[in-house]
């Protein structure tokens, strides 16, 4: 009779001792993990609170910017209604933005020069670079965010030139998705590290 080289692992007691080390160290890495979390939602809840004093700013900001652009085209009630949503999304984004710097690694620790991270080396690379290569960088990123916010307001702009009658509709989408991306961008700007 043929043994499989499997059994022989299995009777040795030799798989048994590995599903029993991966197991342990699954639950050892879900309960880091979990710990994590905690400490993020604590992070989140408390150590933030002047990013929370932004979240009505935020909303009466956009409310303010949206609901007279809307009374152009609809009703004062609907228009109304519409700056109401456009508040609510950019308080939705702002908590976003909050959550987003919470993490750990926005921290305003220095970070050990040790570190073996490949984001790390990248950054330590960048900043060795010359003022030339680092002004066409910069000039990159500003093309690619460009060209981002366009592929993100493509129907928007698409409404704006092809359709007559509806450049308040385009123009406000357009504000919208601006004001969204800015909320969630400025509560991580405001907690990262200066250099």
């Amino acid at each position: 009779m043929n043994r499989d080289p499997f059994d022989n692992r299995v009777s040795g007691g030799c798989f048994k001792d590995r599903l029993r080390n991966r197991v342990g160290q699954a639950v050892a890495r879900n309960q880091r993990e979990g710990e994590r979390l905690r400490a993020r939602l604590v992070r989140f809840a408390h150590a933030r609170r002047r990013l929370w004093h932004g979240l009505p700013a935020a909303a009466i900001l956009s409310f303010l910017l949206c609901f007279p652009l809307r009374t152009i085209d609809l009703p004062v009630t609907e228009a109304l209604v519409k700056g109401g949503m456009a508040a609510g999304v950019v308080a939705l984004c702002w908590i976003i933005g909050i959550w987003g710097s919470t993490d750990g690694r926005l921290a305003k620790e220095p970070v050990e020069p040790t570190d073996e991270n490949a984001l790390s080396r990248w950054i330590e690379r960048q900043r060795q670079r010359g003022v030339v290569t680092n002004r066409l960088l910069l000039g990159l990123g500003v093309l690619l965010s460009v060209a981002a916010l366009a592929a993100i307001c493509a129907p928007q702009l698409e409404l704006l030139f092809s359709e007559e009658g509806q450049t308040v509709r385009a123009l406000f989408g357009i504000l919208l998705k601006l004001l969204a991306v800015a909320a969630v961008i400025m509560p991580v700007k405001l907690t990262a590290p200066c250099e």
